[in-house]
């Protein structure tokens, strides 16, 4: 789903070499930044974008209101002492080095040098493509929007809802009952909870952590982030599953897996929206 110098990326892909950026890159969530990469003037980062410990920020970089910077963070040579969470935009005049915890509000731009630190997470709020069908019974959070339409209060489905051209945003605290469809596109970001099986129908990413419960079922072709946990199996390096991998144990998928075409989430699967 990302691009990369104008070339549609339709697989999970590690790059092997350093890659100069000439012509049009978006990366799609759930794609990780290595350590020592430079990002340009004008380029912009996600809701939510969360930057590990070390990174630093150059000078022309903006940080956008609502941008949370954590205590022990240093911006234009001040120490943050406590958690700041920023009321107007704040430019970077010298360097930012950020401590573990900052978030990086929509609209916030890199400058110069920027260097984004190993171990960095882009999140937002859980996306459902197109095609995707949320069944009755799933509730809905405060400021989700499907189809267009926001919710503003918490709300319970009293009929399916196919999700049309537009994706649909679900926040935090949603679940999806029996029934629900995952398109290909889709991304489990914020926290969800699966209430009753749930049909995986393309590549869906987890950009935090998912604990797939017993009875789900990982598709061939899913791919295990290291990390990851498979039926008490530790990954310890980005595996390919073969075949269709049935779930009777302790299954944690961890930033970076994708869930391939046919597998599906059982009951009491849990994403998580922490680190």
């Amino acid at each position: 789903g990302s691009v990369l110098n104008d070339a549609d990326v339709d697989h999970l892909l590690v790059l092997t070499d350093e890659t100069h950026i000439d012509r049009t890159t978006v990366l799609a969530r759930g794609s990780a930044i290595a350590a020592h990469s430079s990002l340009a003037v004008g380029t912009i980062l996600a809701a939510g974008t969360r930057l590990a410990p070390a990174a630093v920020l150059d000078s022309g970089t903006m940080l956008s209101v609502g941008s949370m910077v954590a205590a022990g963070s240093v911006v234009n040579g001040r120490t943050m002492t406590e958690p700041v969470t920023l009321a107007t935009a704040m430019p970077v005049e010298g360097t930012a080095t950020l401590a573990g915890g900052s978030l990086i509000a929509a609209g916030s731009r890199f400058g110069g040098d920027s260097r984004v630190a190993s171990g960095s997470i882009f999140e937002g709020v859980t996306t459902i493509a197109p095609d995707s069908i949320i069944a009755p019974g799933s509730f809905v959070t405060t400021d989700s929007v499907v189809n267009g339409q926001p919710f503003a209060s918490a709300t319970r489905m009293a009929s399916g809802v196919s999700v049309a051209q537009q994706t649909a945003s679900l926040n935090g605290g949603s679940i999806l009952a029996a029934g629900s469809v995952l398109a290909g596109g889709s991304a489990l970001v914020s926290s969800l909870e699966i209430a009753g099986a749930t049909r995986v129908a393309g590549h869906v990413a987890v950009a935090n952590m998912a604990r797939v419960a017993e009875g789900s079922t990982l598709g061939a072709g899913t791919v295990l982030a290291a990390g990851s946990l498979v039926n008490g199996a530790r990954i310890d390096e980005m595996t390919v599953l073969r075949d269709e991998t049935h779930v009777g144990g302790p299954t944690i998928l961890v930033a970076g897996s994708v869930l391939a075409p046919n597998s599906v989430l059982a009951a009491e699967t849990v994403v998580s929206a922490a680190n």
